[in-house]
């Protein structure tokens, strides 16, 4: 049985800031260094070979005292600059480290040290948009959601829209290639959440965090493979796998791709419909938040980064796109803001909140870049090729 290759390539680019983070968190003066305005990310088997091998021991208790491996190398080494032992150069958002940040939270890098944002990353954003799109005010569905232990799951739900199993669900047919950046793109950035807190300014510098992300502006490429006669797939691998079609096979119950997901053409529309939906949203929530606050040039600080973002998902073709995928997206970009649609949400989904803060705006909270503008993080437009 013959099936179709419907693998697509598709431009990715960074419309905003997105940090994929690695897990790791590089120690200042250690794991990197800060000149001039650039943050070098230290080489190991490099800084031996500025310092000497035979000096390893001065590198150690330089590191046990909190010494700068920068002061190491101009004090014992051949006095070369930091971009001589960093494996690479991240350009510092403000020229300067702020509010004595000591840790720097990486973004994803391969073997090769290029920075990439996964395609499970992508697929997983892209996951939540069609979600939504099925679920969108379809109030029957929040009897399929479960409460207990102060968190809400939605795992039924998928199942009633995707596939019972991991086998006959629709995303086991959609595979997402990963996306690759050149060299240089990394920028440091200094988030800052925004808190809706009464009585308190909603710029709470609380909880800042240092962190790596692939800059605005770059671009790359990844392939989608939709597969629209995936109920065909299943009995091809079959008859790949045994030359017989698998009785396990046949029991697998596949249903139709959803209208939303039938072709590249309508996946991309779904995402741009969602996002578009999810910003329209936010920047009306701000602006009533303006208004109830004496804070009001916060809040219409992140309206103005949120309507510049919709004036460019207004402004998408057919065979483009905004998405918005990695940290810092907020609840409402990754989880569920479908439900906040349904008749249980207020007395049941914000109750299965901590106590604490249950009687606050939900959710109430989003990460940004602080500065004279507000920086937001995770946008990418897509691009069919």
């Amino acid at each position: 049985m013959k099936i179709e290759d419907k693998r697509h390539t598709v431009k990715i680019e960074t419309l905003t800031p997105v940090h994929i983070g690695s897990g790791n968190f590089l120690q200042n003066n250690s794991e990197f260094v800060n000149d001039n305005g650039f943050l070098y990310v230290v080489a190991p088997e490099k800084l031996l070979n500025a310092i000497g091998e035979d000096r390893l021991d001065y590198w150690v208790a330089a590191i046990e005292r909190g010494s700068s491996v920068s002061e190491l190398v101009a004090r014992i080494g051949k006095g070369t600059s930091p971009k001589e032992y960093a494996k690479r150069c991240i350009r510092l958002c403000a020229g300067r480290i702020l509010n004595g940040q000591t840790t720097l939270k990486e973004c994803m890098h391969d073997g090769r040290g290029v920075a990439y944002i996964p395609g499970s990353s992508i697929k997983g954003a892209i996951r939540t948009a069609i979600l939504a799109d099925l679920a969108y005010g379809e109030k029957e569905l929040g009897a399929k959601i479960k409460f207990g232990n102060e968190k809400f799951a939605c795992s039924d739900v998928e199942k009633e829209l995707f596939g019972k199993s991991p086998n006959s669900s629709l995303f086991r047919f959609l595979q997402v290639g990963d996306a690759y950046f050149t060299e240089g793109c990394e920028i440091a950035l200094n988030e800052v959440n925004l808190n809706i807190t009464e009585g308190v300014s909603l710029l709470d510098e609380k909880k800042q965090q240092m962190v790596e992300a692939v800059d605005k502006g770059f671009t790359a490429e990844f392939s989608i493979k939709l597969l629209n006669d995936y109920n065909a797939f299943a009995f091809a691998k079959a008859e790949a796998r045994d030359s017989v079609i698998r009785e396990d096979y046949k029991k697998i119950a596949l249903r139709r791709l959803p209208d939303n997901v039938a072709s590249m053409e309508a996946l991309f529309a779904t995402i741009n419909k969602n996002t578009g939906q999810l910003i329209k949203e936010e920047i009306n929530k701000w602006q009533l938040e303006a208004e109830k606050h004496n804070d009001d040039a916060t809040a219409l600080k992140y309206v103005d980064a949120m309507k510049e973002m919709l004036r460019i998902v207004n402004g998408c073709t057919s065979n483009e796109c905004v998405l918005r995928v990695g940290q810092a997206s907020g609840w409402r970009f990754t989880t569920g803001a479908w439900t906040e649609k349904l008749d249980e949400f207020d007395d049941v989904i914000t109750m299965s909140r901590p106590k604490k803060y249950r009687n606050c705006v939900f959710p109430k909270s989003r990460r940004i870049a602080g500065g004279e503008k507000y920086t937001l993080l995770g946008f990418v437009k897509l691009t069919l090729q």
